[in-house]
Formats: structure tokens, sequence, C-alpha cells
């Protein structure tokens, strides 16, 4: 009967042992975070750290530590999106027009296509003939958007069967089509209804 106690109140202690799960310990979590650049988790386990346990003031110490860091990234992203700002209104303000399109050997002086760049980014793309008068007016208008880069320039346009996109690049002072070399812009000063 001793010996059946004895195993009994073993096996007892070992389950109970085992059925027992250790505290996290967040202040090592944390460091581990904190060190791979993880700033967001390093400081949600550094935050659990209650003022009554001994790694309270190490940890209040990693969060000052992590709002500097964020302080400086938010301050380095901020002035990099300005001088992105500042680089994307340069080309904007380079390539903004009226533009029409030349397909060599093969344009016409009746009717051509145009698009009409805005300085805010929107674009338009036109089918205009001109009448006896000479005066070009459109048959049709699509609407869409535009990008630019140092050398090259992408148009949006929504068209009937869903959305058709061209990029031109810059080659010697003109803007030929990346993918049919044959068709190019010209800028013009006309002006479209």
């Amino acid at each position: 009967m001793q010996k059946t106690f004895s195993a009994l109140s073993l096996f007892i202690a070992i389950l109970i042992s085992s059925c027992t799960e250790e505290k996290p310990k967040y202040l090592i979590l944390g460091k581990d975070s904190f060190d791979k650049g993880n700033y967001s988790l390093a400081k949600s386990q550094f935050s659990t750290i209650k003022a009554k346990d001994a790694n309270y003031k190490k940890a209040q110490e990693f969060i000052r530590k992590i709002d500097s860091v964020e302080k400086i990234i938010r301050s380095t992203k901020s002035k990099t999106d300005s001088i992105t700002k500042i680089a994307s209104d340069k080309l904007r303000e380079k390539y903004a027009g009226s533009y029409k399109i030349e397909v060599s050997g093969t344009s016409s002086k009746e009717q051509v296509e145009v698009y009409i760049l805005h300085k805010e980014g929107k674009a338009e793309w036109l089918w205009v003939n001109y009448g006896k008068n000479k005066v070009g007016y459109s048959d049709d208008r699509k609407f869409g958007t535009w990008l630019a880069d140092e050398k090259s320039l992408t148009i949006e346009i929504r068209g009937n069967s869903g959305m058709i996109s061209e990029t031109y690049l810059e080659k010697d002072g003109a803007l030929i089509n990346k993918q049919l070399s044959k068709r190019s812009l010209e800028k013009t000063n006309e002006t479209f209804r």
C-alpha cells in the first residue's frame, strides 16, 4: 500500500508539473524582435512587462529606443516622399500637354489620334477628324491616367474592351512607343474640343 501511494504521489507530481506553463520571457522575446528590426512586435512584447516585474525598467528603455528609431524612420520617409513628389511634379510639367500620335509611313492629315496629358495625371485620348475648313473636332474621347519617369511615360486609357496601356520611351528628344516603334508622340500647341 505504501508503494502504491508513493507511486501515485509521484505520478500526480509529474502530471501537475507537466501541466503548468512557464510564463513567456517577454524581455528576451522583445530584444530578439528588436534585433531583427521588428519594432512594432518588440514594442508590444516590452509593453506586456508590468511595473512590478524586475525587467520593467529595461523594457521601458527599449520602448524609448523604439520610439526614437520610429521617429527617425518617419522623418526619413517624409523627406523621401517630398523629394519624390518634387521630382514627379517636374516630370509632369515636362510631359504635360497635347500630343498627336504619328505612325511612320501611314499617318493621315484628315484623321489623327491625340493624347492630352493633364498636369495632375489625368489623360484623354481623342480621335480627331479635320473637316473641310481644316479645324479638328473630336469624334471619340476616352479617359485615363498617365505616369512619367526620367526617360519614359506610360499612358493608360479605358477603352471599350478594358484598359489600354502604352509606354513611350524618350530617344533623342522623341517619344517612341516601346512596343510599336513606328508609333511616336509629336507635341502640338493645337487645342482640341
